[in-house]
C-alpha cells in the first residue's frame, strides 16, 4: 500500500501526550498503562519506497504519567517497560526474536502562559535504557541521549478544545536532529464520558547524521513521517477509564514500518 490512513472506529504513543499546551494543577496526576501492536509485512525505505519485508510483530507495553509539581510546571514520564519484536520465518529470513526494557522519556513543561490561550515549554530528554545491540536489529531502543524542546499552545471550551506544538530535537551517536510537529483536535460526547480525538503528529530530519538507518525500520536514523490517528478515552468512573488509539504512517515517510499501529490501555487521572 503507497498511502496508509489508518482511521478505525469500529475497533478502534511518540503522540503519548495527552494535553501538550496546558499543565496539571497543583498534586493533580494523569496515568495510563498502555498496550501498542505493530505487526506486518512491509516497510518504508530509506527512498520513502514501500518494500516487503519479512512478517514482524512489534509490541510495547509502557506506563505514561503526569504530575503537577506547581500549578505552572508539570512533570511528564514514559516508560516502556517491556518490548517484544518478533520476526516470523519466512522466504526473507529466519524466525528471530528479542524482548526487553525499552528508552524512557522524562520531561519537564513549564507554562509561560495559562490564560484563554496558554502557551507551554516542554524540555524532553530522551534516556537511552533499551537495547541497541542485536544480530537482527530487533532493537528496544536507539542508543542514543537525545533532548527535544518544544512549544505547544492551545484553546478549548466546555466540550472541545484543539491544542498544537512544534519542537526541535537533538540527537546525539551521530543521528541526525529532528523536527517534530503534531496537532489535536478533541470533542467530547455521551455527557463527557467518551472524549474523541483526531491527532496529527510528525517527524522531519535533518540529514545532518552519518549513523546507520536499519533494515527493520526501528528506531532507525533519518526517520521521517506524517501521522494521522484517532484516540478515544471512555469515563467509566469519574476519575478511570479505557482508551483506544490507532495511527499509521502515510506516503513520503522514511525508514519505518509501514504499518498501522493499534493501542489500548487504561487510565486513572485525580
Amino acid at each position: 500500500m503507497r498511502i496508509i490512513f489508518f482511521f478505525l472506529f469500529a475497533v478502534l504513543s511518540w503522540s503519548n501526550i495527552t494535553a501538550q499546551a496546558w499543565t496539571k494543577e497543583k498534586g493533580k496526576s494523569f496515568l495510563k498503562l498502555d498496550f501498542t501492536s505493530l505487526t506486518g509485512n512491509q516497510i518504508f525505505d530509506d527512498k520513502s519506497e514501500v518494500v516487503e519485508f519479512q512478517d514482524y510483530s512489534f509490541n510495547t507495553f509502557s506506563l505514561y504519567g503526569e504530575y503537577g509539581i506547581t500549578d505552572r510546571f508539570t512533570v511528564v514520564s514514559y516508560i516502556p517497560f517491556l518490548q517484544t519484536n518478533t520476526l516470523k520465518e519466512s522466504a526473507s529470513g529466519p524466525k528471530a526474536s528479542n524482548a526487553g526494557f525499552g528508552d524512557v522519556d522524562i520531561a519537564l513543561r513549564y507554562a509561560l502562559v495559562k490564560n484563554k490561550f496558554p502557551l507551554t515549554l516542554t524540555l524532553l530528554l530522551g534516556i537511552p535504557t533499551g537495547e541497541y545491540v542485536d544480530p537482527n536489529e530487533l532493537f528496544t531502543g536507539d542508543g542514543e541521549f537525545n533532548q527535544m524542546l518544544k512549544i505547544a499552545s492551545g484553546a478549548g471550551a466546555d466540550k472541545w478544545w484543539v491544542q498544537g506544538g512544534i519542537g526541535y530535537n537533538n540527537r546525539s551517536e551521530n543521528f541526525s536532529d529532528e523536527i517534530r510537529y503534531d496537532a489535536e483536535f478533541g470533542y467530547k460526547f455521551l455527557n463527557k464520558k467518551l472524549l474523541t480525538m483526531l491527532k496529527l503528529g510528525g517527524v522531519s530530519p535533518l540529514d545532518n547524521g552519518t549513523a546507520a538507518t536499519t533494515k527493520t525500520g526501528l528506531f532507525s536514523n533519518n526517520v521521517a513521517y506524517f501521522s494521522p490517528a484517532i484516540e478515544l478515552m471512555y469515563f467509566i468512573k469519574p476519575n478511570f477509564g479505557l482508551t483506544l488509539r490507532g495511527a499509521g504512517a502515510g506516503a513520503g515517510a522514511r525508514n519505518v514500518q509501514a504499518t498501522p499501529s493499534l493501542s489500548f490501555g487504561v487510565f486513572l487521572e485525580n
